[in-house]
């Protein structure tokens, strides 16, 4: 498994522009991603790949997790 991060401290300098771009050239090729959205004033990452839908929680073991939101091979967290 490799990570990919995109991180800057200072807001509009394109991060959620070049991860989408990241994770749509992944999925084109047939790569599964998972990809996780914490900007806490403007996280539109979702928006910006065309996810609709939103984390949910599920039981394991007994234990509640969350579950991202999912379509075809890539599962999304996002703060929105």
């Amino acid at each position: 498994m490799k990570s990919i991060i995109v991180c800057s401290g200072k807001g509009g300098v394109g991060k959620t522009l070049v991860s989408s771009s990241i994770i749509k050239s992944l999925l084109g090729k047939g790569y599964n991603v998972g990809a996780i959205d914490l900007d806490i004033d403007n996280p539109n990452l979702a928006e910006f790949i065309g996810v609709q839908g939103t984390i949910s929680f599920a039981y394991s073991d007994g234990k509640k997790i969350l579950v991202p939101a999912q379509v075809d091979k890539l599962k999304l967290f996002s703060m929105s």
